[in-house]
C-alpha cells in the first residue's frame, strides 16, 4: 500500500497538474485579498452571506456598492472591516474543482492508460489497491485544504491587516469543521472515478456536478414544496455555515453528513472497483 502512495505522489508531483492547480488556487485567493470580498463558483452563495446572516443591512450595503474596477472595489471595501479570511473559508466549495484535477491524475490517468490491470495482476489486490488510492487523494486533498487556508490567512493579515483578519485558532476550528464533509465529497469523486474508469467520463460527471446538483436541488424544491431549511446540508452552504459562527448541533449534523458520505460512497466505489472488468 505504502509503495502505491508513494509511486502516486511521485508521479503527482513530477507532472505539471499539481502546480497548476496550485496557481490557479493562489490566483483565486489572490482576487479574493485584494478585492476584499470572497469569490464563489456555483448557484448557491457563500462566505460573505453567511458572515452577515444575522445582520443583513450590513451585507445590503456593501453588495449595493458599484465599483468600475477590482482597485475601486478595495477602496471602497475597506470602509467596511470584518472578517474576509473567514468569508473566503466560507466559499471553500472552490477547491471542489481543484479536487477533481487531483483525483483525476491519481486514479482516472490509471484507467486511461490501462496501467490499473498490471498493478492489480501481481501481488496487489483491488481492496489494497482501491484504498491506497483512497488515502492517497485524502493526504493530497488536505495538503491543498491546509495550504489555501493557512496561506490564505497569512496573506491576508500581511496585505489587509488586523481588521480584516481573525485568530489563528479560528482558522483551525473552520479547516476542523469543513474537512469531514470535504472527505465525504472527495470520497464521491473517487467513487464516480472507479464507476465510470475513463477519464473523460470522469471529467464530463464531476465538473458540472455541483453546479447541477444544486439547481435541481432548487428545482425539486420549488416543485414538490419542500421546506427550503434543505439548503442548509448542501455542499457549499454546508462550507459557508461553518465558516459562520455555527451551533454546536449543527457543526454535529455536518460532521455525521459527512461520515455517511465517506461510507456510503466508498461502499459503492469499493465492491463497484471490485467486480469491475478490468481491462
Amino acid at each position: 500500500m505504502f509503495n502505491i502512495i508513494k509511486s502516486d505522489l511521485y508521479r503527482l508531483f513530477k507532472g505539471k497538474a499539481i502546480y497548476i492547480t496550485v496557481f490557479i488556487m493562489a490566483v483565486m485567493l489572490g482576487l479574493s485579498i485584494y478585492e476584499l470580498q470572497p469569490g464563489y463558483i456555483g448557484v448557491t452563495s457563500g462566505g460573505l452571506e453567511q458572515m452577515y446572516e444575522e445582520d443583513p443591512e450590513e451585507i445590503t450595503d456593501m453588495r449595493d456598492m458599484n465599483a468600475q474596477s477590482l482597485a475601486e472595489a478595495r477602496k471602497m471595501f475597506k470602509q467596511y472591516p470584518y472578517e474576509l479570511d473567514k468569508a473566503i473559508l466560507g466559499t471553500n466549495a472552490n477547491l471542489y474543482y481543484l479536487f477533481v484535477i487531483i483525483i483525476a491524475v491519481i486514479i482516472s490517468v490509471d484507467f486511461s492508460k490501462r496501467t490499473v490491470k498490471n498493478t492489480i495482476s501481481s501481488a496487489v489486490s483491488r481492496r489494497k489497491y482501491y484504498f491506497s488510492k483512497l488515502i492517497c487523494c485524502l493526504l493530497t486533498c488536505t495538503i491543498l485544504v491546509l495550504l489555501n487556508n493557512y496561506g490564505m490567512y497569512i496573506i491576508n493579515r500581511l496585505v489587509n491587516g488586523e481588521g480584516f483578519s481573525s485568530g489563528l485558532e479560528t482558522i483551525t476550528r473552520v479547516t476542523l469543521y469543513q474537512l469531514p464533509i470535504m472527505y465525504g465529497i472527495i470520497s464521491l469523486l473517487v467513487c464516480i472515478s472507479v464507476v465510470v474508469k475513463k477519464g473523460s467520463a470522469f471529467n464530463a460527471i464531476s465538473i458540472p456536478l455541483l453546479i447541477v446538483a444544486q439547481i435541481l436541488l432548487s428545482l425539486f424544491v420549488k416543485i414538490f414544496k419542500i421546506k427550503s431549511g434543505i439548503f442548509n446540508y448542501e455542499y457549499q452552504t454546508v462550507l459557508g455555515k461553518l465558516a459562520g459562527s455555527p451551533e454546536n448541533n449543527y457543526i454535529i449534523k455536518c460532521v455525521m453528513l459527512g461520515i455517511i458520505y465517506i461510507v456510503i460512497f466508498n461502499v459503492i466505489g469499493y465492491y463497484s472497483f471490485k467486480k469491475a472488468e478490468i481491462k
